[in-house]
């Protein structure tokens, strides 16, 4: 739930960009946004090493309540980042909203209750397709129980995060 509220946070701030027509003045400011792909290249990657390196160890299902008892604030505020630098450091959200708002509205008109509600629509329906997500992942984790299925688990994620980051980094 942290990283869907930081990976829709960042949604949000190229959904700000795109309507206030700060657009512009980020293009202008293109090494930014490149060091901040490259941030998250890099992140990526990271993350899929770890993936791919670490010790797996089964461990029995905990419920919701022990999960956040365990859970401690740092851990919550850099999994909000992490989730927040995926989309910063991939900037295909701003490139989506760029070609569709023009398209569906007339961003000149735009004030800042109309924005406003614009924003929360946009926030809730990024949010509610991460929430689905969570759900069918909660739904899968009780296939991966054991040690040997975690670890293929983490692999495959692992050579897939990798793989993101290359493409990320290699193809836009």
């Amino acid at each position: 739930m942290i990283m869907a509220i930081g990976l829709v946070s960042g949604d949000m701030i190229y959904f700000v960009v795109v309507v206030t027509g700060l657009t512009e003045i980020i293009t202008r400011f293109s090494g930014a946004i490149l060091i901040l792909k490259f941030i998250g290249v890099a992140y990526l990657i990271f993350l899929g090493w770890r993936l791919i390196t670490s010790k797996t160890v089964a461990k029995p299902s905990l419920d919701e309540a022990n999960l956040i008892q365990e859970s401690t604030r740092e851990s919550w505020v850099r999994i909000y980042f992490s989730g927040l630098l995926i989309t910063l450091g991939s900037p295909q959200t701003m490139i989506f909203f760029l070609a569709l708002l023009p398209e569906l509205l007339d961003l000149e008109q735009i004030r800042w209750g109309s924005g406003t509600l614009l924003g929360a629509i946009v926030f809730f329906i990024a949010f509610g397709g991460l929430l689905l997500y969570a759900i069918f992942a909660d739904a899968a984790r009780k296939l991966f129980q054991n040690e040997m299925s975690l670890q293929r688990l983490n692999r495959i994620s692992g050579v897939s995060l990798i793989a993101c980051g290359l493409a990320i980094g290699f193809l836009n």
